[in-house]
């Protein structure tokens, strides 16, 4: 069985089509202190930023944020680093950045390079199961280059290439760094998945988290947040 890990970080329905709905679309900020220690200089902190996307989804009547795996685990460091204080923020698009709404944790998975977190109740779209046919158009709403502001209109085409594993699945959208977790959605505006990377060489070649495994993702996910919730 396919382990989760949480990572301590702190209007509903489907749209007709995708290019509406652009208040589901979120930019995911994230900050990092990093203890830095070893030889005989002790140790020295360093800050460590990071931006991505996200999507907001309603699923049994809640409301999340759906992003990148990468964006909710703490960064890989070398040996003899230490994260020690994390803050990650999502904004939604339409809203200027200082009103963010502040994550406390999630879940993801890092094997599909998915996360869930909890999110207020807002502008949403809903998941699908159902694998688009290959050469269907897909979209997304990213902030690549951590390109932000409330009124933007960050809508990227391309079509569904199919899938290159299990997990992952590969489209046309054009993406780059900061595109990291942004929804890929069908023609109906409903999410197939989230870009989780990009060829470096070519734009055009992005990764998406496959629609099977998302859902089956965000189900178990679903379960250890309620019960994360619950404890606390």
């Amino acid at each position: 069985m396919r382990s989760f890990l949480f990572a301590l970080t702190l209007m509903c329905c489907d749209s007709e089509n995708a290019t509406a709905n652009t208040g589901s679309a979120g930019h995911v900020t994230v900050s990092e202190i990093i203890l830095r220690c070893g030889g005989e200089s002790g140790c020295t902190s360093a800050v460590a930023t990071g931006a991505g996307s996200a999507v907001r989804i309603v699923h049994g009547g809640e409301f999340y944020w759906l992003t990148a795996g990468h964006m909710c685990a703490p960064a890989v460091n070398e040996t003899g680093t230490i994260t020690i204080m994390r803050e990650m923020t999502v904004t939604p698009l339409g809203s200027e950045l200082d009103a963010g709404e502040s994550i406390s944790f999630s879940a993801y998975d890092e094997v599909t390079d998915v996360c869930l977190t909890p999110a207020s109740p807002g502008s949403a779209r809903v998941l699908t199961a159902r694998e688009p046919r290959r050469g269907a158009k897909l979209t997304t709403l990213a902030f690549p280059g951590n390109a932000y502001t409330p009124d933007l209109y960050p809508l990227y085409e391309g079509t569904f290439n199919g899938r290159m594993s299990p997990e992952k699945c590969v489209s046309s959208i054009p993406a780059a760094p900061g595109s990291s977790g942004a929804g890929v959605l069908d023609s109906r505006g409903r999410v197939v998945g989230v870009i989780t990377s990009v060829m470096s060489t070519f734009n055009h070649f992005s990764v998406f988290s496959c629609p099977d495994v998302t859902v089956d993702f965000v189900d178990r996910a679903v379960i250890l947040l309620r019960s994360k919730e619950t404890a606390e």
